[in-house]
């Protein structure tokens, strides 16, 4: 993707999230996007305070 002058490799969350194809996995498997949310949060809380 290429947006002000930058080229981005990975897409934005909010286009994630409206993508036709990933709204379709989500249903085919019984999830929602507040469910993937929850799983992105609960990254950041266990990521936060690990080292690298």
């Amino acid at each position: 993707m290429k947006s002000d002058g930058h080229i981005h490799l990975e897409p934005k969350i909010d286009e994630i999230f409206s993508d036709p194809i990933f709204l379709a996995v989500l249903k085919r498997d019984g999830l929602t996007i507040d469910d993937v949310v929850q799983v992105i949060e609960t990254y950041k809380q266990n990521r936060c305070g690990k080292p690298n």
